[in-house]
């Protein structure tokens, strides 16, 4: 088992399980921040009328988009790549592509927050909340803060890419996934951030959510602190 394959799997379920109950309550309109090759508007049972809009940089949706097209794969909805830097005016954009921002949206941030520093993550915060109309939805993944433990895990990661860098044949350095990350002390608690905004929210340990899931916290994995949330903007 690769190093945080269990706990990405039942991150994975938790967020599905977000877009389904999101469907259910009758929104049709989603946003994924950072989408790099997140497959959800491809495989999950969207309901008729569903857009998907898929924010990352360009050639992230380019290379997706050529991969799948070369294999005849189709969403299952209406996908629109909204193709930008998120440290640019990405409103702008996703409202060029036909967002709608008076109609309520499924939000989701997953496997971000870590990769901004705190001004950014509450920017980003910001301008979401800019973007909701009532009833909105929002799932994100807040990490918890940085230990040896995550170093360790970190020196695994590394390696196991190392592995996988030879096996392909890719020449070059391997990348350190730990240094594109930031573990800024005082980042501003997500939960209560949203909270006092107006939006209902739930908050779930990632280790509650794996033992709901039946799954162990796999022994090179270190998710504490790590918290799965879901949150709802009333009317």
């Amino acid at each position: 088992m690769c190093i945080r394959d269990s706990y990405q799997a039942v991150r994975t379920r938790f967020f599905d399980g977000f877009f389904e109950r999101a469907s259910l309550a009758g929104i049709t309109q989603v946003v994924i921040l950072a989408a790099g090759l997140d497959s959800r508007a491809y495989r999950l049972d969207w309901p008729a009328g569903t857009t998907v809009y898929e924010i990352d940089q360009p050639l992230v949706l380019q290379y997706k988009r050529q991969t799948l097209d070369e294999h005849d794969v189709r969403s299952a909805c209406l996908r629109r790549e909204v193709a930008v830097d998120l440290r640019q005016d990405w409103p702008v954009a996703l409202q060029r592509e036909g967002f709608d921002v008076t109609a309520p949206t499924a939000w989701l941030a997953e496997g971000l927050l870590m990769y901004l520093p705190t001004e950014a993550q509450d920017r980003l915060f910001e301008l979401i909340v800019d973007q909701s109309a009532p009833g909105s939805r929002i799932a994100v993944e807040a990490v918890g803060p940085d230990n040896a433990k995550r170093h360790e895990v970190r020196s695994k990661m590394r390696e196991h890419f190392d592995r996988a860098r030879k096996l392909a044949g890719i020449e070059g350095e391997s990348l350190d996934v730990g240094s594109l990350m930031y573990h800024d002390e005082n980042r501003t608690d997500v939960p209560q951030w949203l909270a006092g905004r107006g939006w209902t929210v739930r908050a779930i340990p990632a280790e509650a959510e794996m033992a709901d899931a039946g799954r162990l916290v796999h022994s090179e994995e270190d998710i504490r602190g790590n918290t799965l949330i879901e949150a709802e903007l009333k009317g």
